[in-house]
C-alpha cells in the first residue's frame, strides 16, 4: 500500500474513521511524503451534538420508571440485527432508531 500511495503522488489523506486519529502520529511517520491530514473527528462530533440535540427537543413522557436499556442506531439494518446477540449481552434490548429531521445541504 505504501507503493502504491507514493506512485500516486498524494500528498493528502482524509483520516475518514473515527480511530484514525489515534495513529495519526504512527501514519504520518510511514508515510513522510503526505503533507495534509484531514481529521474528520471536529466535524463528527459536531454532527453528533446536532443529532443529540434533536434528539433531546422531542418531547418525551414523563419518567415513572428508570429508563429501560436502550441501544441507539441512526437506522436499522442487517448490521444492526447482527449485532443484537452482542448488545443483549450488555442487558441492551431494547433497540432504537434515532428519530432525526433530514440534514440539510
Amino acid at each position: 500500500m505504501r507503493d502504491a500511495i507514493a506512485q500516486s503522488k498524494l500528498d493528502t489523506i482524509v483520516l475518514a474513521c473515527t480511530h484514525f486519529p489515534l495513529i495519526i502520529e504512527f501514519l504520518s511517520e510511514q508515510l513522510p511524503e503526505i503533507r495534509h491530514w484531514v481529521d474528520s473527528g471536529d466535524a463528527i462530533a459536531r454532527r453528533v451534538a446536532w443529532c443529540l440535540q434533536q434528539q433531546e427537543a422531542q418531547p418525551s413522557p414523563p419518567a415513572t420508571s428508570p429508563p429501560p436499556n436502550i441501544a441507539l442506531f441512526t437506522r436499522l439494518d442487517e448490521n444492526v440485527k447482527a449485532l443484537e446477540r452482542a448488545l443483549g449481552y450488555f442487558d441492551l434490548t431494547d433497540i432504537q432508531a434515532l428519530n432525526l429531521p433530514p440534514t440539510k445541504h
